[in-house]
């Protein structure tokens, strides 16, 4: 697409949004996030806001860039999780004594989920999981050049806040590169 020329999100949207936004790398543009004044509010520095399995970060809603070193003495297998479930970060292996290093890019959002849904926590929330997890060092801090994915669909796209029910849109984040990340406005019904 050239520079300049509408894309198809300035069009009307019809069913095929749906399968578009299934498959984001084909032909979809990403619409800019809204901008989000993070003053008064400094990210926090990292790991000692993490238990072994999860980490808080008391911050405003807006879209934020996290990056995680992974790794231990032991060889391990870590996932990392959050916001009503997303999976943001799939399960990745590291070698005993290797560091490796990932970021994925999450949208905090009041009210979590569904735009009808409960508020929900506060701040960003991640889960650590896998097989034998490990997070040796988390950075967390504002998106500065973060495209918003708009998700449209039913029940099976929303942020479903329950075991064992998932949409499709909170698994895609994990698909992902940094800076992409999908915005659903979605309800069960």
């Amino acid at each position: 697409m050239r520079p300049g020329r509408p894309g198809p999100a300035s069009r009307p949207l019809g069913r095929a949004a749906v399968t578009a936004a299934m498959a984001p790398a084909i032909g979809l543009s990403a619409v800019p996030a809204q901008a989000q004044q993070h003053t008064g509010h400094r990210p926090s520095p990292g790991i000692e806001n993490c238990t072994a399995t999860a980490c808080h970060f008391d911050l405003p809603p807006g879209t934020y860039d996290v990056r995680v070193t992974l790794g231990g003495e032991e060889a391990s297998s870590t996932a990392i999780g959050g916001e009503t479930r997303r999976a943001l970060l799939p399960e990745t292996a590291a070698p005993a004594g290797e560091r490796i290093v990932r970021s994925f890019t999450v949208n905090v959002r009041t009210p979590e989920g569904e735009p009808l849904g409960a508020e929900g926590t506060p701040g960003l929330d991640l889960t650590v999981g896998g097989a034998a997890p490990a997070l040796s060092g988390i950075r967390v801090g504002p998106a500065r050049n973060a495209r918003q994915i708009l998700l449209v669909g039913d029940s099976t796209v929303c942020d479903q806040p329950g075991a064992p029910y998932a949409g499709w849109g909170q698994q895609l984040p994990q698909y992902l590169r940094m800076h992409l990340v999908p915005e659903g406005k979605v309800s069960m019904g």
